[in-house]
């Protein structure tokens, strides 16, 4: 008998294949392939290296130029090929470029000084307002280094004192020769800062510091003949303006920071230096010619800038007006430009000015010379013969008392120029203030000595004072 078998249970359904599943990691794998192609495309890219108009530039700085900016394409988060770019610009006149290179390399390395310091020392002559934060930057990095440290200290102080901030001016002054009590510039600039607080024992002392710097003893001995000449020390004032006639005039104070641009400018280097020399020799005209072959060659700010201070110079101002202008697009703050444009402007127009027929057209330009004069004081408060042309236009447009005000500032700037002292004196005298105006010639003759002659003949030309009673 068969036993039955039981019965087999029922056999499992197979489960459906779940696809919502597979949709949505397809889903979730698009997702991730379109952020990742959307952060490719929109992801921050570092900034491109700036570009510069090369046409005409000798090769070697054309190789130059490029190599260093290969470097930061290929290498675009390191701040030393930023900063490297930079120098190299700055070194051959690409400015406002080289400025775009240290902004970026410090962002790169927050705590590298040279950058903020190179941007300020740039931005003191056409926007000091902006420069002073960034001279600060730098000394609150500060440098291993002394000679940096001490450089970049030295010339915020200067900054500031131009613009009356001598606490802050001082702190750091007296901080510089705590490090280094010999410094030159430090003692004369502290000399300086004394004499402007009317502390004129202190003022002495830090000056004759001063005079055994290679780089000061000129400057620091003019500056003492002012103050001996305030304390009525004749004598000692005579000394030291004639010892500081007799010595050569002084180059800018030593900066290891723009040290290193210059020893990377290939090319007009040489040529600059010819020219300084030419200038030097009194070859102003073969010094021009020059620079006009480098302003072919270079049409840069630096080579038209120093092309119409070489007119200027020569008396040459209608040509220099027409560079100064050029030089004045590139650079529209530029102290020095407005300057010399100022004089080039002036000078034309006090020729123009006893010609009735021409008189309101030399008037219009006065008033544009004025214009300038004030655009160079925004810029650097203390320039003592800016302030002068501008007194003296003023006084061209019928503000006498604003002129004669603005002459009295531009002696008190700069109390060892004939010049100043000349225009004050000239001044009072056509206003009839001829005791004053003898005070003000007698006081510039014996800081000058007979170094300018106008000042006997201005002393002469004054009316005799009538004796007593």
């Amino acid at each position: 008998m068969r036993i039955p078998l039981p019965p087999m249970p029922p056999r499992p359904t197979p489960p459906r294949p779940r696809r919502w599943r597979w949709v949505a990691l397809g889903l979730l794998l698009l997702a991730l392939t379109g952020a990742g192609a959307s952060w490719f495309y929109f992801r921050p890219r570092p900034p491109e290296p700036p570009t510069v108009r090369l046409e005409g530039a000798e090769p070697a700085v054309v190789r130059l130029i490029e190599e260093a900016r290969q470097k930061v394409t290929e290498n675009p988060t390191s701040a030393d090929s930023w900063g490297e770019l930079g120098k190299i610009l700055y070194a051959h006149g690409y400015a406002p470029e080289a400025m775009r290179c240290f902004a970026e390399a410090e962002k790169l390395d927050p705590n590298e000084s040279r950058w903020p310091y190179l941007r300020g020392a740039e931005y003191l002559l056409r926007d000091p307002n902006h420069a002073l934060p960034l001279l600060r930057r730098a000394v609150e990095l500060g440098h291993p280094t002394l000679s940096y440290s001490v450089a970049a200290r030295l010339r915020l102080a200067e900054a500031l004192m131009e613009r009356e901030q001598t606490e802050e001016a001082e702190t750091l002054l007296r901080g510089v020769l705590a490090d280094d009590p010999n410094n030159a510039r430090g003692c004369y600039d502290f000399g300086v800062l004394c004499a402007t607080r009317e502390d004129a024992k202190t003022a002495v002392d830090y000056l004759q510091r001063a005079t055994r710097g290679s780089f000061a003893r000129k400057r620091a001995l003019v500056k003492l003949a002012s103050v001996y000449t305030r304390l009525g020390n004749r004598s000692e004032a005579e000394r030291a303006q004639q010892e500081a006639a007799r010595l050569p005039d002084e180059g800018p104070w030593p900066d290891p920071y723009l040290s290193e641009v210059i020893q990377l400018e290939q090319g007009r280097l040489s040529r600059f230096q010819k020219v300084v020399d030419l200038q030097s020799a009194g070859r102003w005209e073969a010094a021009a010619d020059i620079l006009r072959d480098m302003a072919r060659t270079f049409p840069d700010e630096r080579t038209y800038v120093a092309l119409g201070i070489n007119l200027a110079t020569q008396g040459k101002y209608p040509q220099a007006e027409e560079v100064l202008r050029t030089a004045l697009k590139l650079a529209p703050e530029h102290v020095q430009v407005h300057y010399f444009l100022c004089v080039a402007i002036f000078l034309q127009s006090e020729k123009e000015w006893p010609d009735v027929s021409k008189r309101e057209h030399a008037r219009t330009r006065f008033a544009e010379a004025a214009e300038h004069a004030q655009l160079a004081l925004k810029g650097k408060p203390d320039h003592g013969m800016a302030r002068m042309f501008l007194g003296r236009a003023q006084r061209f447009l019928g503000d006498r008392p604003s002129g004669i005000a603005n002459l009295r500032e531009a002696v008190a700037c700069r109390p060892d120029s004939s010049e100043t002292i000349l225009a004050l004196g000239e001044a009072l005298a056509e206003d009839g203030q001829v005791a004053e105006a003898r005070r003000v010639l007698e006081a510039g003759l014996r800081v000058a000595g007979e170094k300018d002659p106008r000042l006997r003949k201005a002393l002469e030309r004054l009316p005799s004072p009538k004796p007593p009673g």
